[in-house]
């Protein structure tokens, strides 16, 4: 039905779009009134929604740390077999000097895909005279047979300086537990809570992309806390 066939229009509807004949505006003080008062609901939502940020802030403070540090040089441990592990520290940047243990070491890769350093080999190996500190090695597929020394023997195929992230082993992810037990059952290299591992290449301006993570979540958390101020404000009166 049309509402404005005046032949389909009941008394009452026809004297009502007479009344209001060509004018369509808005009545001012009607739109001059305050909206409805924002509930309980809507308090607890921002409170939620700024403890979450904070939260994940929490989460990524360790990889922000971690950035930071690359604004100073590098811990120098010295040569391995010197190290006192009741000194080392979690989550720093270090370097160190070391011969590999080649026959406690493992070749594995992180089974990535589709990205530039998927077909890169890593090689985990304790350096002789510490077995407590363990390095992560990265070697570049294309650079394996160059490193070769049964095609190039003037070049050593193992490194002796190495330089990156520190971490506890209890700091690091599952994935790697599969790897202690392969060092512990197959190379009988015992792998305790006071174990370490040194990523070598794992260099704080890796984790460049934390910032724009804290720039958000920040932008987050006052945008909550000037509508949660708001709120209260309303609220109280």
């Amino acid at each position: 039905m049309d509402p404005l066939n005046d032949n389909e229009l009941s008394q009452t509807e026809r004297e009502f779009y007479d009344r209001r004949g060509d004018d369509d505006s808005f009545d001012e003080e009607l739109l001059a009134m305050a909206g409805p008062p924002p509930t309980l609901r809507h308090g607890l939502l921002m409170v939620g929604v700024i403890a979450l940020a904070i939260g994940l802030l929490t989460w990524f403070y360790p990889e922000l740390n971690y950035l930071l540090q690359g604004f100073n040089d590098p811990r120098d441990l010295g040569d391995a077999a010197g190290i006192e592990i009741d000194t080392l520290e979690n989550n720093t940047f270090v370097k160190v000097e070391g011969i590999p243990w080649i026959t406690k070491s493992i070749d594995f890769n992180d089974g990535r895909r589709w990205f530039p350093n998927a077909d890169d080999s890593r090689r985990l190996f304790p350096l002789s005279g510490q077995t407590k500190l363990l390095v992560q090695w990265t070697q570049p597929d294309e650079q394996k047979k160059y490193r070769d020394p049964r095609v190039n023997p003037s070049e050593h195929p193992w490194p002796s300086n190495f330089k990156g992230q520190l971490l506890r082993i209890s700091e690091l992810d599952r994935n790697y537990a599969k790897l202690w037990s392969f060092l512990e059952t197959r190379l009988n290299l015992p792998v305790t809570h006071d174990t370490w591992l040194l990523i070598d290449g794992q260099l704080p301006g890796d984790h460049i992309w934390v910032i724009p993570i804290y720039i958000i979540l920040c932008t987050i958390i006052i945008i909550n806390l000037l509508k949660l101020r708001r709120f209260w404000i309303v609220w109280r009166s």
